[in-house]
């Protein structure tokens, strides 16, 4: 059975993904997501290396993106295969 009440409440998002390779920091895949005002980045490596030096800076670039982007914004790094 379907109420029709929540056909109404589904939000419809954006997402953009991004992946790259970087000299020092080797590949990268950058997620970012929205619905309706929700903001989420993820970003995913596979290198131990560029997870430490993401992690470092971490809060940096947390506050650059709730700064431009989204005041609530969530970031997220992830080690992942790519």
């Amino acid at each position: 059975m379907i109420r029709l009440g929540l056909i109404g409440r589904i939000v419809k998002g954006s997402k953009i993904s991004l992946e790259v390779t970087l000299p020092q920091l080797g590949p990268l895949k950058v997620v970012g997501t929205q619905f309706g005002d929700s903001v989420s980045v993820s970003i995913e490596t596979s290198s131990s290396n560029a997870q430490n030096k993401l992690t470092e800076s971490f809060a940096t670039l947390l506050k650059n993106i709730q700064e431009e982007v989204d005041p609530n914004a969530r970031v997220s790094i992830k080690r992942d295969l790519i």
